[in-house]
């Protein structure tokens, strides 16, 4: 008599989330006071500027550099050998530009972004967030230091929708998989 397989179910593998995911589990994280909060404290700690959170600053950047970290904490491995930890968003771009594991291209409609890219809003709003979607010629973005009108002085991390025709970049942080 042959004996019966008994099949079990392996256990999940979990994953490293990515900044994105990480980006959207911060959804609804709201400023108590003008750029201050204590979730926005802690974004700060990713930047060469942690008293940011004191001088009450713009922190979108700071938002992006803590989900890059928070993800690497976690076990997401990017290419590069360091992270970002520039608090404004024209030294986060320059940080990037020319650096090996990171991609970094002019929004000028020839290279369409994926979900997990960074948007950087510069020339008129200087502002950074995460692509979470991209529908037609709209993008759902996460982004810190925003709020429902889209300005860059917001109340909170939201989650927005931009026009894919925006003056800017986009940056990816390519990752081991």
């Amino acid at each position: 008599m042959m004996g019966r397989v008994q099949r079990m179910n392996a256990p999940a593998v979990q994953t490293a989330p990515t900044p994105l995911e990480v980006a959207i589990r911060h959804v609804g994280v709201r400023e108590t006071s003008r750029n201050q909060g204590p979730e926005i404290a802690l974004f700060w700690n990713d930047t060469s500027y942690p008293a940011g959170d004191e001088n009450r600053e713009p922190w979108c950047a700071a938002f992006v550099c803590f989900c890059l970290a928070e993800a690497v904490r976690q076990g997401w491995r990017p290419r590069v050998k360091a992270l970002p930890r520039e608090a404004a968003v024209r030294y986060f771009l320059d940080w990037c530009r020319g650096r090996y594991g990171v991609e970094v291209w002019e929004n000028d409609g020839k290279r369409p972004p994926q979900a997990g890219d960074i948007a950087v809003f510069l020339l008129r709003l200087s502002h950074i967030g995460f692509v979470e979607s991209i529908s037609g010629r709209t993008l759902t973005t996460i982004e810190g230091n925003t709020d429902a009108g889209g300005g860059r002085e917001g109340d909170g991390v939201h989650r927005r929708q931009r026009a894919l025709s925006f003056p800017g970049w986009f940056v990816r942080f390519l990752s081991f998989a």
